[in-house]
């Protein structure tokens, strides 16, 4: 009775978890599709189209991943060719027998550890009853679980799950445990006191602290298989095997995204799910694609996206400085060196002391113009992403509408300020016959628009 309670078991822990997933990624397929024609609706109207929308190389981008082509106003159709049943059916074969087997010895040997007059079905010979290697299988299946299924969540949640994953599923997990039963074999014939004397007892410390080390070994190798590949290629010292720089990644560290303002660890976690681990990898990722396949708002993301462009250009130390003078974006940087009214010379020679550190004494003493240090930022903008994330605000901005980009009176102080300017670059007329010139005096208009603006 237990016996076929444990293979039902066994069959349910193989077979129903590989099904959740593959109905999880059709679930998301629809829900998705759905949530981009939403987007596509929402944000064309009178001032923007279909068509300029459609013109986003970042929108094509989401559109082609969840659907082939698009017809008729914009209007999303034809869903893309997916796989075949039987190519989901014959890659998750191996995968389901596999996890099958190690599922019915898992529980083969936790009821023989319940119930010492257990006896074992006859297709588990190999592990006699004093040993321990079915306890080293035991815990590199349950770290190799874990992890196939995590993999298998984090590939449908970012959809990029295939018949390969679950082949690839099958190899990690079967280099986990081999390598966890190489180390246990090794173990005993290099150390054979201990709990490898055969007696199966682990009443001396020394036997209990072999065993230990081993489970643990066993876990981390089920769990990280690709770490365990890549020490034992290195461990193998070939010739040709191109090495790695182990001071590099000491010198090089990655930047966490819990940095940028509005990102904690539980949406750091989130965003792992999208292969989005550090900033540079928030910096470069596409906005809408992270609004499609995340739960949060479209500007919200684009102001985490324009924080880590700022932060990924310009280091943490620098973003920091910034902050004090408001300056928390790479947009709110661009508004400085562009905006007639965020342009003041001691305003960008403190910004440019503060990016360029080394030439403090030069931008003081005035040797670097204020056009020098425009120039040294307008120099770091032009960089694809940074363009790609512009054009996505200009397009949004434009479906606002330009009577929303400032508020009424700032927009009218700014009109006066560029009259002013343009009064004052008229040249002198010549007054009377003579040759000499006088200025043109100063309009009462002038005046009042001045004193406006101070």
């Amino acid at each position: 009775m237990i016996n076929i309670f444990i293979l039902f078991f066994a069959l349910f822990l193989s077979a129903v978890p590989v099904m959740v997933i593959l109905l999880s990624r059709n679930a998301v397929l629809q829900q998705r599709q759905s949530v981009i024609t939403a987007l596509l609706k929402s944000l064309t109207n009178k001032r923007v189209g279909p068509e300029r929308f459609d013109a986003l190389p970042s929108f094509e981008f989401v559109k082609f991943k969840y659907f082939i082509e698009t017809i008729g106003n914009g209007a999303v159709t034809n869903p893309a060719r997916d796989f075949k049943k039987w190519h989901w059916f014959v890659s998750a074969i191996p995968l389901t027998i596999i996890l099958f087997l190690l599922s019915d010895l898992t529980l083969h040997t936790i009821a023989r550890k319940a119930d010492g007059n257990y006896s074992d079905p006859h297709f588990w010979f190999f592990f006699n009853e004093n040993s321990h290697a079915q306890w080293i299988v035991v815990a590199g299946f349950a770290a190799a679980h874990l992890n196939i299924f995590s993999n298998l969540y984090r590939a449908v949640n970012n959809f990029d799950l295939s018949p390969a994953s679950f082949i690839e599923s099958t190899i990690d997990c079967l280099l986990g445990l081999i390598a966890g039963l190489l180390v246990y074999y090794c173990s005993s014939i290099l150390f054979p006191l201990g709990f490898f004397s055969g007696s199966g007892l682990l009443s001396d410390v020394s036997g209990k602290s072999q065993f230990f080390l081993l489970v643990l070994f066993a876990f981390a190798a089920g769990y990280y298989p690709d770490v365990v590949k890549r020490n034992l290629v290195r461990a193998a010292r070939l010739s040709a095997y191109k090495e790695e720089d182990v001071g590099l990644f000491k010198a090089y560290e990655i930047t966490p995204i819990e940095i940028i303002d509005g990102i904690d660890s539980s949406i750091r976690r989130r965003l792992e799910d999208f292969h989005i681990n550090c900033v540079q990898n928030l910096a470069a990722a596409n906005p809408l694609m992270l609004y499609v396949e995340t739960p949060y708002g479209v500007y919200q993301i684009l102001d985490w996206v324009a924080q880590a462009q700022l932060i990924s250009t310009f280091g943490t130390a620098k973003t920091k400085e910034l902050w004090s003078f408001g300056i928390r974006s790479i947009f709110d940087l661009e508004r400085v060196t562009r905006d007639p009214l965020c342009q003041d010379p001691d305003f960008i020679r403190a910004i440019g002391n503060i990016l360029f550190p080394g030439l403090q004494s030069v931008i003081n003493q005035g040797a670097m113009t204020q056009s020098s240090i425009i120039a040294g930022v307008n120099n770091v903008l032009e960089t694809s992403h940074i363009h790609r994330l512009r054009q996505i605000v200009m397009v949004l901005s434009d479906a606002i509408g330009d009577e929303y980009r400032r508020l009424p009176f700032i927009d009218n102080r700014r009109k006066m300020y560029c009259d002013c300017e343009a009064a004052r670059s008229k040249p002198s007329r010549p007054t009377g016959g003579g040759n000499e010139t006088t200025k043109n005096p100063r309009s009462s208009t002038d005046e009042s628009k001045e004193s406006e603006l101070i």
